[in-house]
């Protein structure tokens, strides 16, 4: 169904899945919580970005994502920053269900702090939808493989 996930992040119909978390396997690349060592982490997230690196891009996306959670809360403009951040590096890595997963929340959380005709959530309901478009656009040779291994 088109759009499915921009239906869900605004509430139209009942998302599976509104508790997306960091992993517990991924590294703590900080060891002192301070918007500082936040803005330093998306600093080097970008700089990795720009470079190509992305799934180190993402890892430390990801831990600038936890430590923005832990200083300022899960809807904190700041916060909503560094997840759509990760969103859009995980869509560069065609890793679109967690994308979408993303940006569904984004789009949830800027349409009930802001509305929906603010420019912010605006801006992210087009973000998940180019989410979509790539998504269902690509071919399924080109989407990685999730799939648990076979066993023999």
């Amino acid at each position: 169904m088109p759009f499915a996930s921009l239906r869900r992040a605004l509430g139209l119909v009942s998302s599976t899945s509104s508790n997306l978390q960091p992993r517990a396997d991924e590294p703590k690349l900080v060891r002192e919580l301070s918007p500082s060592s936040r803005d330093s982490l998306v600093a080097r997230a970008a700089t990795l970005y720009e470079s190509g690196s992305l799934p180190e891009a993402e890892l430390v996306e990801r831990e600038a994502w936890r430590v923005s959670k832990l200083l300022d809360g899960e809807w904190h403009a700041e916060t909503l920053k560094v997840k759509a951040s990760l969103a859009i590096t995980l869509r560069e890595q065609a890793k679109f269900s967690e994308a979408l997963e993303v940006g569904e929340d984004i789009v949830k959380a800027h349409s009930v702090l802001r509305g929906t005709d603010d420019p912010e959530t605006r801006r992210a309901i087009s973000s998940l939808m180019e989410t979509q478009l790539q998504r269902d656009s690509s071919p399924p040779s080109s989407q990685p493989d999730t799939s648990p291994p076979s066993s023999p």
